[in-house]
């Protein structure tokens, strides 16, 4: 095996996403659009490097929840290291890599800004829209190599400072009185939130720099930093894993306070009787730069990139995506199929995904879909593990735009940058609005899109048809015209199959063909597999082997445990043909079941019929 092959494997393996550039550079290859399609999926990995044996390894730290510190020793950025570390103090031990011009790559646990600069001249970071080359990569005819084997740690409490300060000028507080009582309300009621919803400090998870955070965020709301620590104290702290040293958290808030670029009270809410005195200033007034900014045609192959895909000619890569069906047409379960698929590089609708994150936002069924559909379809394909895939289990309002904003930060606290994000269902983001309405469904549409836009996933909406299925989803249809791609579910009457259509497009010819699926149960939940055509239509001959597939389907004869007696299978098949008696069916199904229906047979006696098995 190629040496740069094996330790791209091996960095994958290690929980990094990696992508190839061109041997002996830092850049892409020209046909690759780089870090959006870092990855560790091995298969993915021994493609890439099988074609190109040479090519150099590089790595998206952000994707993996990391940051890197990148020194540039040609721009200083070694004397600027030592002035900042004399400063505020050394760096922790930590996972470093040594570059060709004498620099040094460190790297530390947390997500966090690509920045050219910001912090001190020659210094970098790079994170979720910046990479890094990984040894044994080579530069400049010179080998990266591994300078610090050490874990990787926290990054130190003044470099995230440094890292988050505006880069506009200090913002003066609001007003000199700290720990009003209207602002030491907002800042238990944050801290209550953060703890209910589990947003706390976790060792070994970026508890430091998140503990950091959330000082922060107190001192900015005009509380008194010995208020901050009292407070986190007494709500925050004791759900944190493992809480905080009383001592520690003292310190933690003073670092807070000490390297904050804005004064304490940036964000407090003013007395009453100084709100009054306010008047709009003209900077509220500036003009901003427009979305509507006329592009010369020219500019566009430049500025736009071809569609880019999930599932080639399916799902479009940061698109969004309409599932319509009537309900009990197993929706959720083809939704979970693509979702899980994706989270774990298992073939989907004829094709098998590059891993990424998913983020399921469950508006009704979650504890099922957590407990009861992921683990069956896991159980279906011998899925064991974690894997990169989250459930929010409620659902933000379209009409509350607040809502939707706040779940985009949720999930970018959490470091998940999501390849796909699962609505399910728009009837329950809708909640308060008409659906009915244009502008209604608008405001859902915009939720989307904002969700998109802020996060880089393709969105997948799950909506209900209406009573005429026929006419399509539910309510006004103002959405057909504001998603890329819609996709049709259809069951057949009263059995486990079902037939996926995807009837729109915006960027690709839409599949001539329907995908099919049949449904098996798994404990007390169901996995899909895929099934032909030939298993969804039936015909007026009884003992076609479509009419005996669905006929089963029905009986939910699918497995060997559920196998039915000839006696049941002909009792039913002979609903659709009242003037052929149950003992003649039988008779005929013993004569196909030696020859054209063997395989829908159980070995052994009794005979009992079940569909074939995968």
């Amino acid at each position: 095996m190629p040496a740069n092959l094996a330790a791209a494997l091996n960095w994958a393996k290690s929980g990094l996403f990696i992508f190839p550039c061109v041997s002996g550079t830092k850049k892409p290859f020209a046909n690759s659009s780089g870090l959006s399609e870092a990855t560790q999926n091995p298969e993915t990995i021994r493609r890439w490097w099988t074609i190109h044996p040479d090519a150099n390894i590089a790595a998206v730290p952000g994707l993996s929840g990391h940051l890197v510190l990148d020194i540039d020793a040609h721009k200083k950025g070694i004397e600027s290291l030592e002035s900042l570390i004399s400063t505020h103090g050394p760096l922790p031990a930590t996972f470093t890599v040594a570059t060709p011009r004498g620099g040094r790559h460190y790297w530390f646990k947390g997500a966090g800004r690509s920045t050219t600069e910001t912090i001190a001249p020659g210094i970098d970071t790079k994170s979720r829209r910046g990479y890094v080359l990984l040894p044994p990569s080579v530069a400049e005819g010179k080998v990266y190599t591994i300078a610090n084997n050490s874990p990787f740690a926290e990054p130190p409490p003044w470099l995230m400072a440094l890292l988050f300060k505006p880069a506009q000028e200090k913002k003066a507080a609001t007003t000199a009185a700290l720990d009003l009582p209207a602002n030491l309300e907002r800042a238990e009621a944050r801290l209550k939130k953060y703890a209910a919803e589990g947003h706390i400090a976790i060792e070994g998870q970026g508890g430091d720099s998140l503990t950091y955070r959330i000082a922060a965020e107190l001192l900015d709301l005009g509380v008194a930093p010995e208020t901050v620590t009292d407070l986190m104290v007494r709500i925050w702290n004791p759900r944190c894993e493992p809480p905080w040293d009383a001592n520690e958290l003292s310190q933690k808030v003073e670092n807070a306070a000490n390297y904050r670029q804005n004064e304490i009270g940036a964000k407090a809410e003013l007395p009453a009787a100084e709100v009054f005195k306010l008047a709009v200033s003209p900077d509220v007034l500036a003009p901003k730069t427009s979305r509507f900014t006329p592009i010369p045609a020219s500019d566009f192959a430049r500025k736009f990139q071809p569609p880019q895909w999930l599932l080639k000619d399916i799902l479009p890569r940061n698109g969004t995506v309409q599932l319509v069906g009537p309900p009990k047409s197993f929706k959720t379960f083809l939704a979970l199929d693509i979702a899980l698929g994706i989270t774990t590089g298992q073939e989907t609708f004829g094709q098998i995904p590059e891993i990424g994150s998913v983020v399921y936002i469950a508006g009704e069924n979650a504890h099922a879909i957590a407990l009861k559909h992921v683990p069956a379809w896991r159980l279906a394909r011998g899925i064991e593990g974690d894997i990169p895939f989250w459930i929010i289990p409620t659902m933000p309002r379209a009409a509350e735009f607040e809502e939707v904003k706040e779940a985009g930060a949720e999930i970018f606290k959490a470091s998940i940058k999501p390849a796909l994000i699962v609505i399910d269902t728009a009837t329950r983001a809708l909640r308060g609005l008409d659906e009915n309405s244009a502008k209604d469904m608008g405001l859902f549409s915009a939720a989307c899109e904002y969700l998109q836009r802020e996060t880089g996933a393709t969105i997948m909406t799950i909506r209900h048809t209406g009573k005429n299925a026929a006419r399509g989803s539910r309510g006004s249809n103002v959405l057909e015209g504001d998603f890329d791609t819609l996709m049709t579910a259809e069951r057949q009457e009263k059995s486990l199959l079902v037939k996926i259509s995807i009837t729109e497009q915006r960027n690709a010819l839409e599949p001539a063909e329907p995908f099919y699926f049949g449904g098996r149960p798994i404990g007390s939940s169901l996995a899909f597999y895929p099934t032909t055509v030939k298993d969804w239509q039936t015909t007026d001959d009884e003992f076609s082997q479509a009419h005996i597939f669905a006929t089963l389907m029905q009986l939910r004869a699918v497995s060997d445990e559920t196998a039915v007696p000839t006696a049941v299978l002909a009792a039913e098949l002979g609903k659709t043909n009242p003037e052929s008696s149950d003992n003649k069916i039988s008779r005929k199904l013993h004569i196909l079941g030696q020859s054209t229906l063997k395989a829908y047979i159980v070995p052994g006696q009794p005979i009992k019929w079940r569909v074939p098995l995968p």
